[in-house]
Formats: structure tokens, sequence, C-alpha cells
């Protein structure tokens, strides 16, 4: 304790975010989900951006369609655009979409391959579920 602390009688501080490591940061990232790290904590300041987008941090990554076709296409061209800065740390890519009309289909393809263009050189496993099938590539 501070001894300056002492004499007057107070606890010292409570550590806060600010005050922890890079590395213990990442680690208490590690705890969130993949969606709330990458689309919020992401965006609190530059030292959140920084560690939150660790490779350690990005290796895996999901992509969930929603029944808003819209949405689906709009959250799938900004994976692209964060693929395009962070795709070489991606090991693993899970891609799930419920079928949808054979425009949509090919719309999402198209935004689909070029991620996994992207990633092409550190993807080790890819999954998807598309329409109500299941591949698999790699380990």
């Amino acid at each position: 304790m501070d001894p300056s602390t002492a004499q007057q009688g107070q606890q010292p501080a409570a550590p806060t975010i600010a005050s922890l490591g890079d590395d213990l940061l990442a680690k208490c990232f590690s705890l969130l989900e993949q969606a709330d790290l990458l689309s919020t904590t992401a965006l609190v300041c530059r030292r959140c951006h920084k560690v939150s987008t660790r490779r350690e941090l990005v290796q895996h990554v999901k992509f969930r369609g929603s029944d808003d076709w819209a949405a689906t296409v709009q959250g799938a061209r900004s994976l692209l655009r964060w693929m395009r800065r962070h795709g070489q740390a991606v090991r693993s890519l899970d891609v799930s979409l419920e079928p949808v009309s054979e425009i949509e289909q090919a719309e999402f393809a198209s935004v689909l391959d070029g991620c996994i263009t992207v990633c092409a050189g550190s993807l080790e496993r890819l999954t998807l579920y598309l329409f109500g099938r299941s591949y698999t590539l790699g380990g």
C-alpha cells in the first residue's frame, strides 16, 4: 500500500482495464463471444481494437446468417472487409446459412468466395452449413 494512502486512511485504487497489460487484456477478451469482440469491443478505443484483433483471438471465425436476408448480406460484406485486413490470421472459417432463393445464394456465394480467397494461405479448416447441407474441408 502506498504510504501516503495509508496515512490518509484510504484504500488503494482498484486496478482498471487501462492498467492491464495487453496479454492479460487479450485473455479477458478471449472469453467474449466473437461477435461482441469484433463488432463492439474493437470499437471502444484504439487499444481495444489492437488487442481484439490479435492473431490468437481471430484464428477461428464463425459467421451465422439470420432470417433477415438483408442483414445477412450486410454482415457477410462486413466480414469480407474485416477479412481483407485480418484474414491472414484466420485458421478456421465456419459459415452457416439457411435456404434462400437462388439469386440470394449467388450473391452470398460471391462474398463467401472473397472471404475464402483472402484467408486461403492460412486457412486450415473450412466448415460450411449451406442450404441444409454440411461440408468440411481440412482437419
